[in-house]
């Protein structure tokens, strides 16, 4: 019950409705964006964002951390730099 009560409150931090418009357009430029939720991992590291292909080639985003949304806008200026 407790570990179900701590995933509530991480989900209700998390608001990708902010980044959902960006991440589509990545998307539809040719890239691919996984973002994960792992519930077998710790707190520290529960959610993983990759994006790869389209115009960033060879080159790829991989980070593991604790907040989605930051890890969304690390993502997104990585891809904005690129």
């Amino acid at each position: 019950m407790k570990k179900s009560l701590e995933l509530k409150k991480m989900a209700h931090r998390i608001n990708i409705s902010n980044y959902l418009d960006q991440v589509e357009s990545i998307a539809k430029e040719g890239c691919t964006i996984v973002i994960k939720f792992d519930g077998e991992r710790r707190k520290k590291n529960f959610y993983t964002v990759v994006l790869s292909g389209g115009q960033l080639k060879e080159d790829y985003f991989r980070k593991d951390g604790a907040d989605l949304s930051l890890l969304l806008s690390e993502m997104i200026d990585f891809y904005k730099k690129c």
